[in-house]
């Protein structure tokens, strides 16, 4: 079995208001199962602030995360964070990206970026990598559509 690596931005399994969804964490599990390593993808925070007695938000939802889809039975690999921001040049968002792949020793066309954003979904398409827009109207060129990540895991399942 040829490996694959999805990452997923992180957002699409935080439900605004129930908190972590059930159904998106399901989604994650289905690909881990099906032989996917699975990474998050979420933007880097301004200020890391972790102190001795509390985690600063970003590491508690990673944690959080993480025990959500260990309990359903899947893994997660870890949460790639990538810098954003005005300054930020697309290249070195591409390079992150082929940087990523080169770790986990899978080519860019064996990378699947399932998110909302046009600037990931765009980076991936960049680099050669299969890109899913999710929750948007207006998706890239080149991108595939699905309305939630359950729609984007079961078009890669096929």
């Amino acid at each position: 079995m040829t490996k694959q690596l999805a990452l997923i931005e992180r957002n699409l399994l935080i439900d605004k208001e129930a908190g972590i969804s059930s159904s998106a964490v399901s989604a994650a599990v289905r690909l881990h199962r099906a032989g996917w390593h699975i990474l998050l993808l979420a933007e880097r925070p301004e200020r890391w602030r972790p102190t001795r007695k509390t985690m600063d938000q970003a590491m508690s939802l990673q944690g959080k995360l993480h025990e959500a889809l260990t309990e359903a039975g899947g893994d997660l690999d870890g949460i790639c964070y990538m810098d954003s921001g005005l300054f930020v040049q697309k290249k070195s968002r591409h390079n992150a990206l082929e940087e990523v792949a080169d770790r986990y020793g899978v080519s860019t066309d064996q990378l699947t970026v399932i998110s909302g954003q046009s600037r990931d979904l765009e980076s991936a398409l960049a680099i050669g990598a299969r890109a899913i827009a999710t929750g948007t109207d207006n998706p890239p060129a080149g991108s595939r559509l699905a309305g939630n990540l359950k729609q984007a895991a079961a078009t890669l399942l096929k």
